[in-house]
């Protein structure tokens, strides 16, 4: 690996003029970015959920059973058309593809590889294929980089320069990692610590962290547990905060002291206040130990549900159904009545029992803001009681 410095005034001024470039390849790497991570949750919900939407979501918790192992396997058959009638330099994965352009071919790439390797990274990994981001947006990065020094007067080691700028910054941008992109670049790309290409690493790595940062959208953090529980409760969809937290009702807290005051999970309210505490409860015992589903009609977060769009449970009802029919909880617990109410698409509705569905036994409880605790308790004393959860 060379070390040098930088000399005369020319190179001073290529060195600027690559480092203004490299800012600009790390905002169409960090665009990029999040077009990548946009298509991956696409194609996860189009092959898992059967919906469209771009929300970034696990497929573990679909519904389909044992019909799902065909969905990697056609994604995989897709993929496989893409490199045969588009480029072969797709197969692979990614890394190695970017360090052969470097090598071999003066870091030209194609822009045929920059549009389809992240489309075919996104079905691949959307249909469940084993797989991850790094090399596909380490290669699409790249040839970002390398297309625009094919674009403007640069010499073959300039090119390179910004071929490793649009890796670092793709890498960067996809896994806030600025300073992992940046060692990426040098140790399999460059070959070379110098700061000519070095500044303009930096620099593109972050500015394509901070716009990856501003473009991301927030996960479906709150991971709904089902499966053995036998009472599930749901809900309508999530409050922001409550989304950030990845734990339902962590918002306010009432939910959770309520399930602690009828008994139904043995903790303190002193550790349900601690945020951190609540969440590994939420995690590690509310299905595990106490045999507890929670399950939302809609995933988005909002405010309240005012902000909801026209129709926007329908998709969920669906798969609402499938849970209860698939899992067989022996208490489906509605949330509020309007969460009812969007299940069944009606509104004459009242709180209680209600039909079965299957053989699970349905209940509607009073939403627990807004009201006297004491009705909450005894309602919560009543579906643990039929649950069976002593």
């Amino acid at each position: 690996m060379k070390i040098d410095i930088v000399g005369s005034p020319n190179s001073r001024y290529r060195l600027f003029f690559l480092s203004a470039v490299a800012g600009f390849v790390g905002v169409l790497a960090g665009i990029v970015s999040f077009i990548l991570y946009s298509l991956i949750g696409l194609f996860t919900n189009l092959s898992f959920y059967h919906r469209f939407s771009f929300r970034f979501i696990s497929p573990e918790n679909n519904t389909l059973g044992w019909i799902a192992i065909f969905i990697p396997v056609i994604g995989g058959l897709i993929v496989g058309v893409m490199a045969k009638y588009g480029t072969y330099k797709i197969k692979g994965h990614g890394i190695p593809e970017a360090i052969e352009a470097v090598i071999t071919n003066k870091s030209k790439i194609s822009a045929r590889v920059a549009i389809l390797k992240p489309l075919s990274a996104a079905i691949a990994i959307g249909t469940g294929g084993p797989f991850g981001a790094e090399g596909p947006i380490i290669q699409t990065g790249g040839a970002l980089g390398s297309l625009i020094g094919q674009f403007i007067p640069t010499t073959a080691n300039e090119r390179k320069i910004l071929l490793a700028c649009g890796a670092a910054a793709g890498m960067a941008a996809t896994f806030s990692t600025p300073i992992a992109g940046v060692i990426i670049a040098v140790e399999l790309l460059l070959f070379e610590f110098r700061p000519r290409s070095f500044i303009p690493l930096v620099i593109a790595s972050a500015v394509a962290t901070a716009i990856g940062v501003q473009w991301a959208t927030e996960e479906n953090m709150i991971r709904y547990q089902y499966k053995n529980a036998r009472l599930l409760f749901i809900g309508i969809n999530p409050h922001h905060g409550s989304f950030r937290r990845g734990v339902p009702f962590s918002n306010n807290k009432l939910f959770w002291y309520l399930l602690s005051r009828s008994g139904i999970i043995a903790e303190n309210e002193t550790d349900l206040r601690d945020e951190i505490k609540l969440k590994q409860i939420y995690i590690k015992k509310f299905n595990k130990v106490y045999k507890i589903g929670f399950v939302n009609i809609i995933d988005r977060p909002t405010r309240d549900i005012t902000e909801l769009e026209k129709d926007e449970e329908i998709p969920g009802r669906k798969r609402i159904y499938n849970i209860i029919r698939l899992y067989r909880p022996v208490v489906a617990c509605f949330i509020g009545k309007i969460a009812y109410q969007k299940f069944l698409g009606s509104k004459e509705v009242l709180f209680g029992w209600q039909n079965d569905i299957q053989k699970s036994k349905v209940f509607v409880m009073h939403f627990p803001l807004r009201g006297k605790p004491a009705v909450r308790i005894r309602e919560l004393k009543m579906i643990a009681q039929a649950a069976k959860m002593d």
